[in-house]
């Protein structure tokens, strides 16, 4: 621990040195009553700002549930034109009993957040989700700083919040975007309009280069490949749907072959489309031109994806929904999560069902949009189904072995994701710290909370009495506890006015430290306790003398505009200088940032648009 001063007074002459001497010092923790409360979410002393899903999970045999994290955004509503979600409306990520472990709430800020996956990023993985309040793209790293901010539609077309899905070994990215237009004359006649042209949603899609910057490397419109006869979205009149640019097709996933194609599925044809590089249709699963013989039907699909590929077979997972539509019945007793095999030999086009996961509230349950299905590396099966963020675990051969569902029951989800994932964040932990006094026995309890969002790796927490720049008396912490969930409350008998807080993993290794906490003081204590801190606190003030001289000389530069000024000058002089001198040593190559082979291109970034992680 005493690491800690010596880092303390490097930080601070550091910041001298190049001008930015801000001392953050002592941080007063605020005054907050919201203890934790038995309701229907998550909430914490540390994070006041944070309210998460609290799930009721039931684990059916525990052995074969796969390792991973949860990785949840849960919304209220889609349509947030008249006002935003809940504090509950955010990217989480959860562990394997449904405990929070990364709220993204300071990033949504109660706007809905889709499609929040780990991705592989030019080898690089790296946290992504589709924020469409800002027509976004957000891509973190693991210690969730913030990387990138990509635009995901262009001016005049409308945002799509179905897909962002890194592919090629995170080398492209694929997403949708919405644009009205006109069909032309011959596909509205094929459907027996003559009144001029039917207007139409065009669904596209984009293959962007990671990186050069996210440009766009090739694009492909719905409209202008796939026939208007072929969508199941006709409740309305023909004249009011070709008068209300027709939501004819709905695309809804995008994934991409090993041979450059693309599996494209939509949910208004009831069709999963294999599409060429050139962008002709090579053939279509399901629908009313189907190119397959198939054991099985679906309808309303979501959430396509390549399992394998070759030659003369593909076997694919989705989410077939299964709803009725005005054409036709339900095509399976529930929504249900299903693989299936392709023959694609053109002399055998044959589609068989290999296996299905049927829902886990049993027959006659829906989803009657979004969901989808995820197969884990062990060859287990995770599946979303949407309402209350129901969520569940299910072995290859279709046994449901883990179930986990919110008890807010309102909530959604449009997707969910496992992963293994280590989490690493780059601020330190959140504390708060309170000095509760006895009346019965004259005594003096400081009650101190800490979590860490988004820390994977936390096992236990030490607790330091430090004085108000960080010195201890002690290398031991005067408590410790073993990590109790999102937050953990450590309890020390005794008054300590300034505190710092510990992180150890499994091996004892410390993962971080707090900055230097001040504790609030009830009306409680004992004047001999308070005194009897004092009498500590001017001890470690003699101890420390040269250390809080330094800081002293932060301080001043900090406070007086005068000496700021003077400083800042002379360390400008002195960078210069020092620039200067490496320049002729030819160290510039040396010194300059290392891309990885052009990495991305700046984007903007919305700095002022973001909160604290």
């Amino acid at each position: 621990m005493a690491a800690l001063t010596g880092c303390l007074v490097l930080q601070s002459w550091f910041r001298i040195l190049f001008v930015f001497a801000i001392l953050h010092g002592p941080v007063q923790a605020e005054e907050n009553d919201a203890f934790h409360r038995l309701d229907d979410s998550y909430k914490f002393v540390t994070r006041p700002d944070i309210e998460a899903p609290r799930f009721n999970v039931t684990v059916y045999e525990r052995r074969s549930v796969s390792p991973g994290y949860w990785f949840i955004p849960s919304y209220d509503f889609l349509d947030q034109s008249v006002q935003n979600g809940g504090r509950w409306t955010a990217p989480h990520i959860f562990d394997s009993n449904g405990g929070l472990i990364w709220s993204g709430s300071y990033l949504s800020r109660q706007y809905d957040a889709f499609d929040f996956r780990l991705s592989n990023v030019l080898g690089e993985d790296m946290l992504s989700f589709l924020y469409p309040r800002n027509r976004s793209a957000i891509l973190l790293d693991t210690s969730y700083n913030i990387r990138h901010v990509v635009p995901i539609a262009e001016e005049g077309k409308s945002v799509d919040m179905h897909e962002f899905h890194l592919v090629d070994n995170g080398t492209r990215a694929l997403l949708f975007y919405d644009q009205r237009r006109n069909a032309t004359q011959e596909q509205s006649r094929a459907i027996g309009y003559m009144n001029g042209n039917c207007s139409v949603n065009d669904n596209l899609f984009h293959e962007l280069d990671v990186a050069d910057g996210f440009e766009p490397t090739f694009t492909w419109s719905s409209a202008e490949h796939v026939g208007l006869y072929e969508s199941s979205k006709v409740e309305n009149s023909l004249q009011e749907r070709c008068s209300e640019y027709w939501d004819f097709i709905h695309v809804n996933s995008l994934d991409k072959f090993p041979d450059g194609s693309y599996l494209m599925s939509s949910r208004h044809t009831d069709t999963i489309y294999k599409i060429a590089p050139s962008g002709e249709i090579v053939w279509r699963l399901g629908g009313v031109v189907s190119d397959f013989r198939a054991n099985f039907k679906f309808a309303r699909q979501h959430n396509a994806r390549i399992i394998s590929s070759n030659e003369t077979h593909t076997t694919l997972s989705f989410f077939d929904n299964a709803t009725r539509t005005p054409m036709r019945e339900a095509t399976a007793d529930s929504s249900r999560g299903v693989i299936v095999e392709l023959h694609t030999s053109p002399q055998r086009m044959v589609a068989r069902l290999v296996q299905e996961f049927v829902h886990p509230d049993g027959p006659g349950n829906y989803c009657v949009a979004r969901a989808n299905v995820q197969v884990l590396p062990n060859g287990n099966v995770w599946i979303c189904w949407v309402d209350g963020l129901l969520s569940t675990e299910h072995t290859p051969d279709g046994l449901l072995i883990m179930k986990a569902r919110v008890k807010q029951d309102w909530l959604k989800s449009y997707r969910t994701y496992k992963f293994n994932f280590v989490g690493k964040p780059s601020a330190p932990p959140d504390v708060q710290s309170h000095a509760i006094g006895s009346d019965e026995d004259n005594t003096t309890t400081t009650l101190v909370h800490v979590s860490w969002n988004g820390a994977t790796e936390v096992n236990s927490w030490n607790l330091y009495k430090t004085d108000d720049i960080g010195n201890i008396d002690s290398p031991e912490p005067v408590t410790a506890s073993p990590r109790m969930g999102f937050e953990t409350t450590l309890s020390y008998k005794g008054f300590a006015s300034y505190v710092v807080a510990e992180a150890t993993d499994r091996h004892g290794a410390v993962l971080g430290r707090s900055e230097v906490i001040k504790t609030i003081v009830s009306a409680r204590l004992s004047t001999a306790t308070i005194a009897q801190e004092s009498q500590w606190l001017d001890r470690m003030n003699r101890r420390t003398g040269p250390t809080r001289q330094a800081i002293w000389l932060v301080n001043m530069i900090y406070v007086n505009p005068t000496v700021t000024f003077a400083s800042g000058l002379f360390c400008g002089m002195t960078l210069l200088v020092v620039s200067r001198a490496l320049w002729r040593a030819k160290w510039k190559g040396l010194l300059s940032r290392r891309r990885n082979g052009s990495f991305y291109k700046q984007l903007p970034q919305c700095d002022d648009y973001f909160e604290k992680p």
